[in-house]
């Protein structure tokens, strides 16, 4: 990743002038990332005795309906103009510099952190997983490092005051942990995920979550299981962070006339952290920067008892959609109420299956549910929670697994932002068949329930139309989320 970053004219270093809030996790760090940007882009910036608005950046994946999602400015996406324009700017460097490599200058922060994790897994009889074993790079970088690489590119252009970056697989070896010198990072929830490539167990799963930890920049945690703080804490101490907190959601205390803009419980812990990495972030920036200063209003960002008017503005007008979102189309089947959650682990269907019997069924007593999740996960943990929530109260009366395809005859309608070319087309649905299944046998009283597999998300919605529905919960995939949203032609934002 260095190479490319070299190639296209920066040092790593050039990138700690974007004042960066760097993230990682399992669950919530992509709603934790909205939640941060959306605050900091509520305070002002002084300069040259002049007050003007905060510019933010905020880099996240995945997109849910076009690739210009996953960087934003000032909370929107990149616009098509913007980025085609810093798309070929990247593309023109590394094909300019692509028959020869420029001499990569040695990253000592990289290198610690490296040597660091094989010392710690050792201990911890963890596999070691070697990035320095890594093939020479190729002319181009692989599609989420040419992302990340573009990100990079479009925020040192634009001139963003700070941005926030969340980590996309880990944390150690992720293309974003070329940052040297952020502001504040943050960890989020820990769970199982990606356990191919980051272990099968929690503590692994930390100590690679960790590796954004760097040393004298303080690092805030929501609170995580016993096994898994205590390899945060080891490796906070191996790779020198100034410090690390563990924030609680109850630390949160909000007026009675602010609510949190992100629906669902979980949420609260999100916050909480967003708020605890907000307040260091600005602590951090003024104190970096001598030409330019974040304007504090009444509250500054020492104050650890009351959160300031920005605080409470950032948290209740955050735009994260796909998370908990509620939608109907002005265009399309514009009757039907769609409950849209990205959730895609064991524990965030958890959560998502508290926001539909809290918030869902006092509006509706009958839910159609599709469903789909990609290949490689323990799909009985998936359904369990949605499965208990149908024994429990029979909310759900049509079921449908389908596959992430958009449209049903993808050879006259293409949505090139969806298109996934790391998995195969399965004729059979073989994968939704064993979700069907599987969902059969982990429910009570399935006479109650219609179950059907799609081979398209345009089918899974005519399937509702068909029966009737007015309520449509849909859920195990952000990839699924977004086919949704394109179908229903929603905007992009």
């Amino acid at each position: 990743m260095i190479s490319y970053v070299n190639r296209c004219g920066y040092e790593p270093s050039d990138f700690n002038k974007l004042n960066i809030i760097h993230i990682a996790g399992t669950k919530g760090k992509g709603s934790t990332s909205a939640l941060t940007e959306s605050i900091l882009r509520q305070y002002s910036i002084k300069e040259k005795d002049i007050v003007r608005p905060i510019k933010t950046g905020l880099y996240s994946s995945p997109h849910l309906m076009e690739v210009r999602e996953r960087i934003r400015l000032n909370g929107k996406p990149i616009s098509k103009e913007l980025f085609s324009k810093y798309f070929f700017e990247v593309w023109e460097k590394l094909e300019q510099t692509k028959n020869f490599h420029l001499p990569t200058k040695k990253n000592e922060v990289l290198q610690n952190l490296q040597e660091n994790l094989k010392v710690e897994n050792s201990k911890l009889n963890f596999t070691n997983t070697d990035a320095t074993d890594a093939p020479p790079p190729s002319d181009k970088p692989t599609y989420f490092r040419y992302l990340t690489l573009l990100s990079f590119h479009v925020f040192m252009r634009e001139q963003v005051d700070v941005a926030v970056f969340e980590v996309g697989v880990g944390g150690t070896y992720d293309s974003t942990n070329i940052i040297e010198k952020p502001l504040v990072t943050g960890i989020t929830s820990l769970g199982l995920d990606h356990t191919t490539v980051l272990g099968n167990t929690l503590p692994e799963i930390a100590s690679h979550k960790a590796g954004i930890m760097k040393s004298g920049v303080s690092c805030f945690s929501s609170v995580q299981p016993p096994d898994a703080e205590e390899v945060l804490i080891k490796r906070s101490q191996i790779l020198k962070a100034k410090s690390l907190t563990f924030v609680r959601n109850t630390e949160l205390i909000l007026p009675d006339n602010i609510e949190i803009g992100l629906s669902g419980s979980h949420q609260r812990v999100n916050s909480a952290l967003a708020v605890s990495l907000c307040k260091e972030a600005l602590k951090q920036f003024n104190d970096i920067n001598t030409e330019k200063k974040i304007v504090f209003f009444k509250n500054n960002a020492e104050d650890n008892e009351n959160l300031s008017p920005e605080m409470l503005k950032g948290l209740k007008n955050v735009n994260w959609p796909g998370r908990a979102q509620t939608f109907q189309s002005k265009k399309i089947f514009p009757s039907i109420k769609w409950y849209l959650d990205g959730a895609h682990t064991a524990d965030s269907l958890e959560a998502c299956a508290r926001w539909v019997e809290n918030c869902v069924l006092p509006d509706s007593s009958e839910l159609c549910l599709i469903f789909n999740c990609t290949g490689g996960r323990n799909v009985e943990a998936l359904l369990k929670p949605l499965a208990d929530l149908y024994n429990k109260t029979k909310i759900f009366k049509l079921v449908i697994f389908c596959t992430n395809e958009t449209y049903n005859n993808p050879d006259n309608v293409w949505a090139p932002d969806l298109t996934n070319n790391t998995t195969f087309k399965d004729e059979n649905l073989t994968a939704q068949k064993i979700l069907l299944q599987e969902f059969k046998n982990l429910i009570n009283q399935t006479e109650e329930v219609k179950l059907l597999v799609s081979k398209s998300i345009e089918d899974a919605i005519l399937l509702v139309d068909k029966n009737k529905f007015s309520h449509v919960l849909v859920t195990g995939s952000l990839h699924l989320v977004g086919g949704v949203l394109t179908y229903l032609e929603a905007e992009v934002c």
